[in-house]
């Protein structure tokens, strides 16, 4: 009779464990979109049951030809390469040093949907766009030297565009002068990997940086504001050719 009555308790124990379990079963925010603000309270949903989740996950990655994605699911622990311990404390750092993805954990029920904290999703997209995308270049165009607008105007790039393009003309002054004077034409630009490509083909033949021809030169860099100094002169490394020369 108390071996019965164990059993029964024993039992009747495992089905509450089980219906806690199934009460207390973890939701998250489970969807794929580009725009946070379209992962709604409606994709709040119960983890699976065919895994033990405790972890709600924030993916943010990019792809060449759509840009941001915002991926959102239930997961588990370390949530494959982040310690959920330092999640909150990490995110910023490894968003700006990894140019492929962030990763953020946590273990509450709908605590995926804002991406993570402190910094919300629109935020961290922003973060995202401009650090692992925004590259910075200095922009100019037509100057008659490399100061003022040439070292002082910076743009944020386009996702597509990975380098700083600089183009340098020498050549006739845009007016008429009896003693054929020459000038600088200075040009900065954001650019593509594939038109910096193009540029140097295209004027190759042209490059020598000879006083006496009209030339023009083109170069490529990438780095935020790689492109602050230009060469003029074969005889002068562009390293050391700051806003103060021409």
């Amino acid at each position: 009779m108390v071996l019965l009555a164990n059993i029964s308790i024993a039992y009747v124990i495992l089905i509450l464990m089980t219906l806690v379990g199934m009460t207390l079963s973890l939701k998250c925010y489970t969807c794929h979109t580009n725009d946070n603000s379209l992962c709604t309270d409606e994709f709040l949903l119960d983890c699976p049951s065919n895994q033990a989740y405790d972890r709600c996950m924030t993916r943010i990655f990019k792809k060449p030809k759509d840009g941001l994605h915002i991926k959102k699911e239930c997961a588990l622990a370390p949530c494959h390469i982040r310690d959920p311990k330092l999640a909150f404390i990490t995110l910023n750092d490894q968003c700006k040093n990894n140019d492929d993805e962030c990763i953020f954990c946590c273990p509450t029920d709908g605590c995926n949907k804002d991406a993570s904290h402190p910094l919300n999703a629109h935020k961290l997209s922003s973060l995202f766009y401009t650090e692992v995308s925004g590259l910075e270049c200095y922009v100019c165009k037509n100057q008659e030297n490399n100061k003022d607008k040439c070292v002082e105007t910076v743009k944020t790039c386009d996702l597509s565009e990975d380098r700083c393009l600089s183009e340098v003309r020498w050549g006739s002054t845009p007016y008429w002068a009896p003693t054929g004077e020459k000038q600088f034409y200075v040009s900065k630009r954001c650019s593509s990997k594939r038109i910096c490509e193009q540029s140097l083909r295209n004027t190759s033949k042209r490059c020598d940086r000879i006083w006496y021809n009209d030339w023009e030169c083109v170069e490529c860099c990438n780095g935020d504001r790689c492109n602050y100094y230009i060469t003029v002169s074969s005889a002068i490394n562009y390293t050391h050719y700051s806003s103060n020369n021409i």
